[in-house]
């Protein structure tokens, strides 16, 4: 009897391990199941492939540019490209502690030379020696072309050995993002009204300029020389003035609410291209 009891007693058990195992069992596969979904649902963030900002005018060292170098620092970006003026006068003092600047922030930069930057006389040998030995070259980083012009010289723009150079440039590129930076914004809207800063030299060297660009993809262009914030397009090819990096701010063009210190963020993703304007204080 004892035996028999016992043995019922087991049954009953190993029936009771069975279904809660059964149930553990699908509880398992229902929330694995469910975890599946969730992961298939949510939206997957595009893989970054490159990360850079922008900025222009910081005309010296002041908090405004420590300010961009120690944010580019911490956002981890690929590098910064300055769009001039990096001086206020192109002497050799200001170069030696731009140069130190940048060189101490830890961050990889390029730039192009401004009309500032040349200083009096005319001379681009100080940006050679402390900024680039060139004042004009490409890069490939990630998905894109990058290319740095010189138009600083307002009495010549882009020089007809440099626009030879870029149309064999770009002609010779294969990435499927192109950048163009250079400090002298050109065609600029409403110039009309508020002056272009140009000469016939430089006049006839921008449209020859702009008969290059047109017939390649370019994706955007960043300029700087006036201290604001101006979005607007060159043969529909998205311009950015970003002239907000430390110069005294300037609204003659686009009002009181484009006047402010900012350097823009571009993020380069598997889906494409993103920026960020973003202010400081």
């Amino acid at each position: 009897m004892k035996k028999k009891f016992f043995l019922f007693i087991l049954i009953i058990v190993g029936v009771l391990f069975a279904i809660f195992g059964w149930y553990a069992f699908k509880d398992t596969q229902t929330r694995a199941s469910l975890q599946r979904a969730l992961e298939i649902a949510a939206p997957k963030e595009p893989k970054v492939l490159l990360t850079f900002i922008v900025f222009g005018d910081n005309e010296g060292v002041n908090p405004i540019v420590e300010r961009i170098l120690e944010d580019a620092k911490k956002l981890g970006v690929d590098f910064v490209v300055n769009v001039a003026d990096l001086t206020s006068h192109g002497k050799k003092a200001e170069y030696q502690a731009v140069a130190e600047t940048f060189q101490q922030a830890g961050v990889s930069y390029y730039a192009a030379i401004g009309n500032n930057d040349l200083g009096k006389p005319i001379s681009r040998a100080l940006f050679q020696q402390y900024i680039r030995p060139q004042t004009y070259y490409s890069f490939d980083a990630g998905p894109a072309h990058f290319v740095i012009l010189d138009n600083a010289d307002r009495k010549v723009g882009f020089d007809t050995a440099q626009l030879t150079w870029l149309k064999a440039d770009l002609n010779s590129q294969k990435q499927p993002y192109v950048f163009l930076f250079y400090h002298r914004p050109v065609n600029v809207p409403f110039t009309e009204y508020t002056g272009d800063d140009e000469t016939p030299a430089s006049r006839s060297s921008n449209a020859d300029f702009v008969s290059i660009i047109k017939t390649y993809l370019i994706t955007r262009i960043y300029n700087g020389h006036v201290h604001l914030y101006f979005p607007y397009h060159l043969e529909d090819i998205p311009v950015r003035i970003t002239g907000g990096g430390g110069a005294p701010p300037q609204s003659f063009l686009g009002g009181e609410s484009s006047a402010f210190f900012h350097y823009i963020k571009v993020i380069i993703t598997e889906d494409g291209i993103s920026e960020a304007v973003i202010p400081l204080e």
